[in-house]
């Protein structure tokens, strides 16, 4: 059963039809395929913010994230029930929950984590919604970061290179 096997393989890689449909086809869709909608990335998609802290630092992630290009910030709300309700109805792609006594955590240096959650139904969208919260979330970080550090008597030039050593620059393949 092996020799008749490997004979047909054989056979089948010399014929010319065969290999052009089992290699060189799949590589040149592979290659092809994506260029029409290279530069097709979803902006503005419709989110929600669940703020259970309410102070000034929530504020401010809520208006980074409201300007981000990304994000279409549809409403600001302290129940997370209600953010779910929307996600279920299409209403929004995701939302982020600020929890409570987040500048708390955040001046006594703990670290303070946001949860970010997604409608995994459409993988474009839903990475577009984590990014730009990461982003607007990042933001705030940075500049919390940055003053901590001009605080103890870094230049502030000096301060940002250390808050930020090593630049990333992500492209969607």
């Amino acid at each position: 059963m092996g020799a008749n096997y490997a004979a047909t393989l054989r056979e089948a890689l010399r014929d010319a039809g065969v290999l052009l449909l089992a290699v060189v086809a799949p590589a040149l869709y592979a290659f092809f395929y994506p260029l029409p909608y290279l530069h097709q990335v979803p902006t503005r998609v419709p989110v929600a913010l669940v703020d259970l802290d309410g102070g000034a630092l929530s504020r401010q992630i809520a208006r980074y994230a409201a300007a981000s290009p990304k994000l279409d910030l549809r409403f600001v709300t302290g129940d997370e029930g209600q953010a779910q309700r929307a996600l279920q109805r299409r209403e929004i792609e995701g939302y982020a929950v600020l929890p409570p006594q987040l500048k708390r955590h955040v001046v006594r240096g703990d670290a303070a984590v946001v949860p970010v959650v997604g409608d995994g139904a459409y993988f474009l969208l839903n990475k577009t919604v984590l990014a730009g919260f990461g982003e607007a979330v990042g933001t705030v970080s940075a500049g919390i970061e940055i003053r901590r550090l001009t605080a103890r008597g870094q230049p502030a030039l000096q301060a940002a290179a250390a808050r930020s050593p090593v630049g990333v620059q992500t492209v969607a393949l």
